[in-house]
C-alpha cells in the first residue's frame, strides 16, 4: 500500500514538473523571438519542401516562355499555305514577339516593383497563355501577327518577374543553384515544344474544317503550347506574395507570415515544437538587397549600389573619372 501511494506520488510530481518545464520552455521561446535582417530570416525559415515546390513552378513559368518563342518556328511551314504566307511575313512573325517582349519587359517590370511580384507575374502568364490560345483562332495573317504580338508582351513580362520572384525566397546559400536550376528549364521548355511539334503537328487529319474556317494541326499545337503558361499562372496563385517585396513596401507583420508559413511547411515537425524566431524584419546593406535606389528596366535593374561599384572590388566608383576630368580642366 505503502509503494502504491509513493509511486502515484512520484508520478504526480512528474506530470507537475514536465507541465512547469513545457510552460518555461514556451516562454523561453517567446522571450527569443527577436528583430532580424531579411537575409537571417529567410535562413531562419529553411531550404526544403516549399522551395523545391515553388522551383517546379516557376520552372513551368519559365519553360512556357521559351515554348511560346519557339513554337512559332515550328508551325511556319504549315501555316505557310493557311495564311498565304511569303518570306516577309515568315520574317514578321518570327520577330513579331521579341517586338512585344522588349515593351513588355519595360511595362511589367515597373509594375511588378509597385504591385507585386506574384499578381502581375500571373498576370503576364495569363496575357502570355490567353494570347497565345486566341492566335489558334486567326484565319489571317495581319490578324494572327497582331495577336502574337500581345503574346510577346506577356512573355517579356514573365520573363524578368519570375526570376525575381524566385530569388527573393531563397537562402544566401541555396540561391547560386536553385537560379542554375530554374535556368535550365528554359531548355526544358525546348525539348518540350520539339517534342510537341512531331507529335502533333503531322497529325493532319486531326482538327475542324469547313469552308471558312479551320482549326487543324497546327493551331492545335499553338493551344498545346500556351497552356503551359496558364497553368502556371493558376499554380502560382497558390504561393504567397514575395517577403521581401512585402517588407519594402512596409507590410512587416504580413512578411513575416509568409516566413513563418515557408517555416511550418519546410519543418512540419520542428515547428510544433519550436515557434519561428523572429518578431520584426529590416533590410540590412550587407544582404545585398538595400533598396535606396533601384530603377526597373525590365530586363536589368540599375542599383546604387552597383554604380558606386560595391559588386567590383576594386573598381572605381562610377563618376569618379569625370569628376577628376571636370577639377583638371577647372585649375
Amino acid at each position: 500500500m505503502l509503494n502504491q501511494c509513493s509511486h502515484i506520488l512520484t508520478k504526480a510530481v512528474e506530470k507537475v514538473t514536465r507541465s512547469y518545464s513545457e510552460v518555461a520552455c514556451s516562454e523561453d521561446m517567446g522571450s527569443q523571438r527577436k528583430k532580424v535582417p531579411y537575409s537571417e530570416a529567410i535562413q531562419l525559415a529553411g531550404f526544403g519542401k516549399f522551395q523545391w515546390l515553388l522551383l517546379l513552378v516557376c520552372g513551368t513559368a519559365n519553360a512556357s516562355d521559351a515554348i511560346e518563342i519557339l513554337c512559332v518556328s515550328f508551325l511556319l511551314p504549315s501555316a505557310e499555305c493557311d495564311l498565304r504566307l511569303s518570306s516577309s511575313d515568315k520574317g514578321w512573325l518570327s520577330a513579331i514577339i521579341f517586338i512585344g517582349m522588349m515593351i513588355g519587359s519595360y511595362l511589367w517590370g515597373t509594375l511588378g516593383d509597385y504591385f507585386g511580384r506574384r499578381i502581375v507575374l500571373v498576370t503576364a502568364l495569363l496575357v502570355n497563355g490567353g494570347f497565345g490560345c486566341l492566335s489558334s483562332l486567326a484565319q489571317s495573317f495581319p490578324v494572327f501577327l497582331v495577336i502574337r504580338l500581345f503574346s510577346g508582351i506577356g512573355v517579356g513580362g514573365s520573363i524578368p518577374v519570375v526570376w525575381s520572384y524566385f530569388a527573393e525566397f531563397q537562402t544566401e546559400k541555396s540561391r547560386p543553384r536553385q537560379m542554375c536550376f530554374l535556368a535550365s528549364f528554359w531548355m526544358i521548355g525546348n525539348i518540350v515544344t520539339a517534342a510537341l511539334a512531331w507529335i502533333i503537328i503531322p497529325q493532319v487529319h486531326i482538327g475542324f474544317f469547313s469552308e471558312h474556317f479551320l482549326f487543324n494541326s497546327w493551331r492545335i499545337f499553338v493551344v498545346v503550347c500556351s497552356s503551359f503558361a496558364i497553368f502556371s499562372a493558376l499554380t502560382l496563385l497558390h504561393f504567397p506574395e514575395s517577403p521581401m517585396f512585402l517588407l519594402k513596401k512596409g507590410k512587416e507583420q504580413e512578411a513575416i507570415a509568409v516566413l513563418e508559413g515557408i517555416y511550418q511547411r519546410n519543418k512540419p515537425d520542428l515547428s510544433k515544437k519550436v515557434a519561428y524566431k523572429v518578431s520584426g524584419l529590416y533590410i540590412d546593406a550587407s544582404d545585398g538587397s538595400e533598396p535606396d535606389l533601384v530603377i526597373s528596366t525590365g530586363w536589368c535593374r540599375f542599383t546604387a549600389e552597383t554604380a558606386q561599384g560595391a559588386d567590383c572590388p576594386g573598381q572605381k566608383p562610377l563618376g569618379t573619372d569625370i569628376t577628376n576630368l571636370e577639377r583638371q580642366t577647372s585649375e
